[in-house]
């Protein structure tokens, strides 16, 4: 994870809760390490635009609600993004399928 992750990143505050609860279940030792890279990205607050964003997102597409959060925030952010990480397969082919560039490191 460190070799991805700088001071060009960014996500929605749910992710937050998403990787310290998987941590905790998965790994607990490694919880510090979590926070404190968690602690290094910038993230993009859970607002009005990114929900109603993630509310427009089409039936076309069959993203789960909260990588329909995901994908909102990150189209409504404040800060200039390139594109979307994620190792999620669904999520990246319905991101490109919205015309977002996938980020996917190995």
């Amino acid at each position: 994870m460190r070799n991805i992750f700088d001071d060009r990143c960014a996500t929605s505050v749910i992710a937050r809760i998403e990787v310290v609860r998987n941590i905790r279940r998965v790994e607990p030792a490694a919880l510090a390490s979590a926070q404190e890279i968690l602690g290094r990205i910038a993230m993009i607050p859970l607002n009005e635009s990114a929900l109603k964003t993630a509310e427009a997102i089409t039936a076309s597409t069959n993203l789960k609600s909260l990588d329909c959060i995901h994908i909102g925030s990150m189209i409504s952010s404040p800060i200039p993004l390139q594109g979307i990480i994620t190792y999620d397969k669904a999520m990246a082919a319905n991101a490109e399928m919205l015309g977002i560039k996938v980020l996917s490191p190995s």
